[in-house]
């Protein structure tokens, strides 16, 4: 039977609290103790052991902290030590809707808390007896004191009167303001009268002449049965409800809402919406955009049921329900909302702000704008253990009034309400009976609700019970004859259909009485309920106490269904148990919780539990009381007869003497922090449960539930290999355990391991596994003589299953391949695995792969890619991506050249040999048509060279040789690019190019320097001479002479007389020859070698020596003074003289021109005849020493004036003229 109605189940935490920790003082127990003795033998003479006594033992082992459910746990109020939070099931109790502040109270465990039926009060119950009202928002509405009468009017701080239970009843009074259908209300603002009548409720609001009365068929308006009128005229609302009718018209923003049983219309004439409802016919038009829908759905849905039709257009935000011949309607862009039940109506206008809910008894209305609150008022009953009961009226609005008071004999236990028996159940004092059947044994009476004085009564009279009333008061204690431990009832609870009540006895038995007769249905005593005994695996065994069977104890109970019970005990072992043999259907063993958990009742199939952990702090001396220390929690053992004494003894001396000799011991005090917890039990499905086991973790469980009900542990294994790192155990372990191969074949192809070894593993896992399967797969329907190789295997063989497998193994070998690759690379590199750069490598092509790492700078790992890459275009297309900062020098090896030197094979500092591609049956070309879908195929080592094709064109001028678009930045930007032939001529333009590039985007001269020379030089790459020429010269510039600001572009436009004095800027006197030598003539020199001219370097030089001299012939002359630096010949000796003393414009470095004139050689070399030497000579000597004559007469001239005017007499004159008046002023 249990397995039959054997649940699953499912554990929530739904909140949790950290309060602070709780410091416990042991009592000073000298006194009591040391007349222990004497105490003993009174007790056991005394009276019986009382239900006081039952009922304490029972609390001070629970919690302190109490929950309680409303509304069938839409709301759930928690109880700390000093904060009342209300939590609603709609943010599934994770967040406090409402919250205050409750006083403290020294007996936390004798509280009680309570919800009204219809959620409009919380109950709470201090362990005085106090009891407080709140309501939904946690406001306190009003307290009622305590029944006390102790003298001088002081308030109980003790428990004496702490209250048994709460009960909430329909109201019983016949007063005026006290109504049975609730309470009148006069609004001034808007002059509206509440008015609750005999026959119902009558409304009158004189602003909008509104009347409303409610009978016992329903709700009248005048004298119309059934029909409710609401006409609001200000805003334009009138609805009309006649039976099964509900007219609602908008007026100002033009809603008409129609629905007669099948018939539903509405009209929004603003924004253009119109929807008929008639029987079977829906017509939607939408008249702004012109859209007409039959029985479809556009933006609209639209379902039929049996009686009615729902209808929720989402666009215009209308919903109308009609279910159960009852209307809903909510339109929430006009704010309107109509909720007709079977018992009543329900309409919401949330812009006027008005609700009226209507109940089987009673009527709500809540007017916010008019602030006008109509609540239902109640009856309710207050019971102490002592067995009395107040009866008060209670209102929101008009607090509490006491009505009548009762006391049960004997004191009160445990109560409950039956409301359809009318009918209260009471658990006092056990009677001694001899029937163990009937409920007199257990102390429970039945008592009838009288709406008169005495107000309750017993509801079966019988003489044996009058009797034992009667004479109970004359009834003597006879020790060892009369029975002192009395099973009284602690615990008792009502089951939902009202035909059963369990009962927790103090003695651990529970029992089950049929309602009304109160028949006993069955009882159990401790020892025979199934797994009473079970330990706690929460709570260590150090800390249990073994011997005490009170730990096994019921603490509460209550009900899961009408046939179960929820079960909780002491050692915190929760269960739910059929109330026929009680085993438990949870499962083999109870759900354990930390503490004493309480439980609540169960609806839809779950139930709420608090439990408390309690930890205790380490030990460490107290700060603020060196007389208290904080010692750990010890079993407490009993001290001997003679250290009592002793310690009585100490006592009294130190009160008489004050000496500390006589000091007693510190009192000990505990540290104890707790931890309460909210949590959930609730049932489920097998599917849904084993799916939270997966998402908990709870793998072995998963486990047991898919072998249980045939569930599909596949998903265990995935989940288990999922949130595993990859490596050989959980290969093993979780991947080859899935059934479905396909699956692990696919995590072969699209996990990533996150190290080397495991990926090496994994693809090889998946590689036996493809190969395994498929030829299981052919080969399962053949007979031996027709089993197949993998050689074998032809397409004909292959279905849609193999197929994939044979795709998967072909990507597998890429992949496999790649990570060889990528191993060469960690090689060279000294790195580690990254599993997302391994990804990155199998994914893309070797080339995007290539000018990927390039941009990265890494060498090494391009050394790697390069015999891949089957084309010089895609090759100089990668180097294009390397940094410009990294020097040429070290990555000669990958640049292509026509004619590669000896010394620069040498320098490659990687040698790899392409590897070749693995032969495999899979890769056969009949099985192209399969894997020529892969994506990896475009970047296969195969078919690397045919990827490569799109970047190969034809050269511009027809020859067949390769060409490249090299993509520049300054290009890229708008969409263009360069096309560079690699021709006969060689990668000239490339090298160009790219040199270009680096100088203007790093500024690095001498890298650029070293690309073309590598080229030029090393890979004899015609083409380069000009680049070359003009590196060589900025390179000159940059590092030998520190010029700052020049760049590539601003020197090529020089002419060879501007660069030739830009490279002497720096320049001195002392320098000059030496830096003639040194820049400007290796720089003439390669200009001569560029153009091809003999004479270049000489015209040159002359040219600048000749610019320079304009201004001043102090360099010409170091130029000339120093014959061993510059052989030239007479010729060109005299030749330069000449040119620099013409170009000369100064008179006054006339001595530097006679040393000009003393540098020339008076006997010739050959180069120029004598007579030639001598004429041109003496020439000059004449000029100069004319010149020099001349402004020793005041007269400047130089000596190229003076040339000039040998043919021109005019000037001749006019210099005579300034001599002759120079002369004539001395």
């Amino acid at each position: 039977m249990a397995e039959s109605k054997s649940i699953l189940h499912e554990l929530y935490v739904f909140s949790e609290w950290k309060p602070e920790p709780e410091y416990l003082q042991k009592h000073d127990n000298i006194l009591p103790e040391n007349i222990s003795a004497i105490w003993r033998w009174i007790k056991f003479f005394g009276p019986k052991k009382s239900l006081v006594d039952s009922v304490t033992a029972h609390k001070e082992k629970q919690q302190k902290w109490h929950i309680a459910l409303g509304d069938e746990g839409k709301v759930l109020a928690v109880l700390t030590d000093n904060i009342l939070e209300i939590r609603t099931k709609r943010t599934e109790y994770a967040t406090i809707a409402a919250r205050t502040t409750v006083s403290r109270d020294p007996y936390a465990q004798w509280r009680k808390l309570v919800w009204s039926p219809d959620c409009s009060f919380l109950v709470l119950a201090y362990g005085n007896g106090v009891v407080s009202f709140f309501d939904l928002t946690a406001s306190n509405l009003f307290n009622i004191p305590a029944d006390c009468s102790r003298p001088g009017g002081l308030e109980c701080t003790d428990n004496t009167h702490a209250v048994s239970d709460i009960i909430f009843m329909p109201l019983r009074v016949k007063d005026t303001k006290w109504r049975n259908d609730g309470v009148q209300i006069t609004d001034t603002a808007d002059t509206v009268n509440i008015t609750m009548c005999d026959d119902g409720v009558q409304i009158t609001d004189t602003a909008d002449i509104v009347n409303i009365t409610r009978c016992d068929d329903g709700v009248q308006i005048t004298d119309t049965a059934d029909t409710v009128n609401i006409t609001r005229h200000n805003d334009g609302v009138q609805i009309t409800d006649t039976a099964d009718t509900v007219n609602i018209t908008m007026c100002d923003d033009g809603v008409q809402i129609t629905d007669t049983v099948d018939t539903v219309n509405i009209t929004k004439f603003d924004d253009g919406v119109h929807i008929t409802d008639t029987a079977d016919t829906v017509n939607i038009t939408m008249c702004r955009d012109d859209v007409q829908i039959t029985d479809t759905v556009n933006t609209v849905n639209i379902t039929r049921r049996d009686d009615g039709v729902q209808i929720t257009d989402t666009a215009d935000t209308v919903n109308i329900t009609t279910c159960d011949d009852s209307v809903q309607i909510t339109d929430t862009a006009d704010t309107v909302n109509i909720t007709r039940c079977d018992d009543g109506v329900q309409i919401t206008d949330t812009a006027d702000t008005v609700n009226i809910t209507r109940c089987d008894d009673g009527v709500q209305i809540t007017d916010t704008a008019d602030t006008v609150n109509i609540t239902r008022n109640w009856e309710v009953l207050v019971v102490t253990f002592d067995g009395r009961l107040r009866g008060y009226v209670v209102s929101q609005t008009d607090g509490y009034k006491l009505r009548h008071s009762f006391r049960f004999p004997g004191g009160v236990a445990a109560l409950a309400y039956c409301p359809s028996h009318d009918a209260l159940y009471v658990a006092g004092v056990p009677r001694g009976i001899k029937d163990p059947s009937s409920p007199l044994i257990a102390g429970i009476t039945a008592w009838r609700i009288l709406n008169d004085d005495p107000f309750y009564k017993l509801s079966v009279v019988s003489d044996q019970l009058e009797a034992q009333l009667a004479n109970e008061r004359f009834q003597l204690y006879i020790p060892f004859v009369t029975s002192k431990h009395l099973n009284f009832i602690v615990r008792m609870e009502l089951s939902s259909d009202s035909t059963k009540l369990v009962c927790v006895h103090c003695n651990g038995d529970v029992s089950v009485w049929r309602l009304p007769l109160l028949k006993l249905l069955k009882r159990w005593p401790l020892t025979s309920q199934p797994g009473h005994d079970l330990r706690n695996p929460l709570v260590k065994p150090d800390k249990q106490t073994h011997k005490d069977v009170s730990l096994f104890y019921p603490y509460d109970v209550n009900w899961w269904s009408n046939e179960e019970i929820i079960l909780s005990r002491f050692s915190g072992a929760v269960s739910v148990c059929d109330t026929e043999d009680m085993v438990n259907i949870l499962g083999k063993k109870p759900e354990f919780f930390q503490g004493t958990p309480q439980v609540t009742r169960a609806y839809h199939g779950a139930f709420m539990s608090l439990e408390c952990e309690s930890n205790v702090l380490p030990a460490k001396k107290s700060r603020s009381d060196e007389s208290m220390e904080v010692v750990k929690v010890e079993e407490d053992t009993d001290d001997s007869m003679l250290e009592l004494t002793k310690e009585l003894f100490k006592t009294i001396l130190y009160a008489i003497t004050d000496m500390e000799t006589f000091q007693p011991k510190p009192k000990k005090i505990t540290v104890v922090s707790r931890i309460y917890r909210l949590l959930g039990v609730k049932s489920t499905t097998p599917t849904e449960l084993f799916s939270r086991k997966i998402e908990s973790g709870n793998y072995s469980e998963a486990l047991n539930l898919a072998e249980t009900f045939g569930l599909d542990s596949d998903l265990v294994y995935q989940q288990q290999w999922r949130k595993n790192p990859v490596s050989t155990e959980a290969i093993q372990k979780y991947l080859s355990k899935v059934s479905k191969k396909i699956w692990a074949v696919h995590q072969c192809v699209d996990r990533l391991p996150e190290t080397l070894p495991a990926a090496k593993e994994l693809l090889q896992f998946g590689l036996e596994l493809t190969n395994e399967r498929i030829l299981d797969e052919i080969n399962k329907d053949k007979g031996e003589d027709e089993l197949k190789d993998p050689d074998d295997i032809t397409l004909e063989d292959l279905n849609a299953y193999t197929s994939e497998l044979l795709r998967c193994r072909h990507v597998m070998l890429f992949y496999k391949e790649r990570l060889r690759l990528y191993e060469e690379i960690l090689k060279w590199e000294k790195s580690t695995y990254i599993k997302d750069e391994y990804d990155r490598l199998r994914s893309n092509s070797i080339v995007h792969s290539a000018m990927e790492i390039a941009k990265e700078g890494r060498i090494e790992a391009l050394t790697c890619l390069w015999p891949h890459i089957k084309t010089i275009a895609m090759k100089l297309e990668v180097l294009g991506n390397l940094p410009e900062t990294i020097n040429p020098l070290d990555y000669q090896h990958l640049l292509p050249t026509k004619e590669p030197f000896q010394w620069f094979d040498e320098k490659s500092p990687i040698k790899i040999k392409p590897s070749e591609v693995e032969k495999d049956w899979c890769r056969k070309e009949i099985f192209r048509s399969i894997w020529s879908s892969n994506w990896s195929e475009d970047a296969s080592p195969e078919a690397e060279s045919a990827g490569d094709s799109e970047y190969v064109n034809k050269c511009a001028n027809g020859c067949e040789n390769e060409c490249v678009k090299v993509l520049t930045r300054e290009y890229s930007c708008v969409g263009s690019c360069t096309c560079l032939c690699l021709c006969s001529c060689g990668h000239w333009a490339w090298y160009e190019q790219r040199a270009r590039e680096v100088e203007q985007r790093s500024g690095l001269a001498s890298h650029a320097l070293a690309l073309v020379t590598i080229a030029a030089v090393g890979g004899a790459v015609p083409g380069l001479d000009r680049i070359l020429f003009h590196l060589l010269t900025l390179v000159t510039l940059l590092y030998d002479l520190n010029l700052e600001g020049v760049a590539l572009a601003d020197l090529e436009p020089l002419t060879p007389l501007e660069t030739c004095t830009l490279l002497m800027k720096m320049s001195t006197p002392a320098t000059f020859v030496s830096d003639l030598k040194q820049y400007v003539i290796p720089y003439l020199k390669r200009y001569e070698n560029l153009t091809q001219r003999s004479d270049a370097c000489l015209n040159g030089l002359m040219d600048f020596l000749e610019s320079i001299s304009v201004d001043d012939l102090s360099s010409i002359l170091l130029v000339l003074q120093s014959p061993n630096e510059f052989e030239l010949d007479i010729r060109t000796h005299l030749e330069l003289v000449e040119r620099c003393l013409f170009a000369h414009n100064g008179t006054d470095q006339l001595d530097m021109a006679c040393d000009l004139l003393n540098t020339i050689l008076k006997e010739s070399d050959g180069s120029i005849s004598d007579s030639e030497l001598v004429r041109r000579a003496g020439a000059l000597e004449r000029l100069v020493a004319g010149a020099a004559r001349v402004a020793w007469r005041g007269v400047r001239v130089a000596p190229r004036d003076l040339r000039d005017m040998l043919a021109d007499r005019g000037q001749a004159a006019r210099l005579l003229a300034r001599l002759a008046r120079e002369l004539s002023q001395r």
